[in-house]
């Protein structure tokens, strides 16, 4: 059997690095789309305008997104993104989201 650790310190996560990271681009996270698959993920998830759980993610994270996608092994980030920015097969923007 398997096991993961992770280890951060109290005041260090996702979602402070991505506020921090918006702000200097000038993004609000209500624009913004997080993909997660486990508890550090959450807040992240929760604070962006899409928060989109991996299919293999915790049911905690799935429960607390809006899209859930396919697993990674089925290229669930990119069906997301496609199917958001109305991507063809060579990836050239087709149309757009609303």
């Amino acid at each position: 059997m398997v096991q993961f650790y992770q280890y951060t310190v109290g005041e260090v996560g996702k979602l402070i690095a991505f506020k921090r990271l918006a702000g200097l681009l000038g993004i609000k996270l209500t624009e913004a789309i997080a993909f997660g698959d486990d508890l550090n993920d959450l807040d992240l998830i929760r604070a962006c305008g899409i928060g989109v759980a991996m299919g293999n993610a915790a049911p905690v994270v799935k429960e607390a997104a809006d899209i859930v996608a396919g697993t990674n092994d089925q290229d669930g980030v990119a069906a997301v993104l496609e199917a958001i920015w109305e991507l063809d097969a060579d990836g050239d923007l087709t149309g757009t989201a609303d």
